[in-house]
């Protein structure tokens, strides 16, 4: 049977466009739904890349993934880069882990245990080896830790310089919502909600925080053993300097009285600011209260950040299953895919487990790597605990 593309994916965040710059970099030929009028958690993301300052929300099996795909940055970054013609500040100043008091202090210390126990070693800073470092800092805080392998990129422009280089290869960006897949006689029938339709041989649901039974079905998903995906509601700030003071040197990932917070200034000039996590039905704006202990741990931590401009207050939900781990790859039917739930990771994982997945498709494998059983789609679903 004749079909339009080879294959069709399902979404337009980090985890979509990323895959179709790796498939199309293949010469497979493509499409890709994104409605521009759809919400993009990637949208909102702070686009920081830290396999070690983000140790406390994943568990220790997956420290592995987490460096492979931080390493693959150093490749993928300045390939992007030379690909789009432009730039998307991909920044390896590194970060700091800042401890507010004392408690907080220990906590930071046993993280820095957990760490050494994976062979991810930080360097301890004192306040005034921090200060001297990090001028910015408040002068009674009570320590640090220095990461040089987390780092951050411009997320709104890596988004960008993808969309450029997938459509200059000829990819069809189709900006409507897909309401439907069936399958027959071994391809896939994708219809969009202006009821156009295109054939492919295969499809990739990337659709993030999105429930996958309104495509899949609920008796699929549960035949096949794959996880639910529910969104996690964060609220992040974006800030701009009016003063002389231009922001932070280094990303800042800071506990304040046992809140986690960061800080990550660009070299563009706009500071970001988050992010809150919470158990929230989808559909909610910001929330007051995160908003003020964003910008009360925040200036705590750097002071000068109340002489910036507030420009923007968002809101994104962060694709998530209950054991916190992706879907990545084969879901047991012919020619589905999935390449969803990077959590609070999209930035750092995507473009790795995209290049992952790119090959499993190719190459028409069983199994996506390694890391396939860490985070196959068809795992037996957990419940939130």
């Amino acid at each position: 049977m004749k079909y339009d593309y080879d294959v069709v994916i399902v979404g337009g965040g980090i985890a979509g466009l990323t895959l179709a710059d790796q498939l199309s970099r293949r010469q497979i030929s493509l499409t890709l739904y994104q409605p521009h009028s759809g919400p993009r958690s990637s949208d909102v993301a702070a686009g920081m890349l830290a396999p070690s300052s983000e140790i406390t929300f994943f568990a220790p099996d997956e420290a592995a993934v987490f460096l492979e795909a931080r390493n693959y940055w150093d490749d993928f970054a300045p390939r992007l880069e030379r690909d789009a013609g432009a730039k998307i500040y991909f920044d390896k100043t590194g970060t700091l882990l800042i401890a507010a008091t004392p408690g907080d202090l220990q906590d930071l210390k046993r993280t820095h245990d957990f760490l050494r126990g994976l062979g991810i070693e930080l360097e301890p800073l004192t306040l005034a080896q921090t200060r001297a470092i990090e001028p910015s800092i408040a002068p009674r805080l009570a320590g640090a830790l220095r990461s040089e392998i987390d780092v951050q990129v411009d997320n709104r422009s890596v988004l960008v310089a993808l969309d450029s280089v997938i459509r200059d290869r000829g990819v069809t960006v189709r900006d409507a919502q897909v309401t439907s897949l069936s399958f027959h006689d071994h391809v896939w029938t994708v219809t969009d909600e202006l009821t156009t339709t295109v054939t492919a041989r295969k499809v990739v649901v990337a659709t993030g925080a999105a429930d996958l039974s309104l495509l899949l079905g609920e008796a699929t998903l549960s035949r096949l053993e794959i996880p639910k995906v529910r969104g996690v509601k964060g609220d992040i700030l974006r800030l701009k300097p009016i003063t002389g003071f231009e922001g932070p040197l280094h990303v800042l990932r800071s506990i304040v009285e046992g809140r986690w917070s960061y800080i990550v200034p660009r070299s563009h000039g706009e500071i970001v600011v988050g992010a809150s996590m919470e158990e929230r039905p989808p559909g909610q704006g910001p929330r007051v209260g995160a908003v003020f202990e964003l910008l009360r741990d925040s200036t705590t931590i750097v002071p000068e950040l109340r002489e910036t401009e507030l420009c923007e207050v968002r809101t994104g939900y962060r694709p998530a299953t209950a054991d916190a781990r992706p879907l990545v790859g084969a879901t047991g039917v012919e020619g589905l895919y999935i390449n969803t739930a990077h959590f609070r990771h999209g930035f750092l994982l995507a473009p790795y487990t995209s290049y992952l997945l790119a090959e499993m498709i190719a190459e028409e494998r069983g199994a996506l790597s390694a890391f396939d059983d860490m985070v196959k789609p068809q795992r037996r679903p957990n419940t939130v605990s």
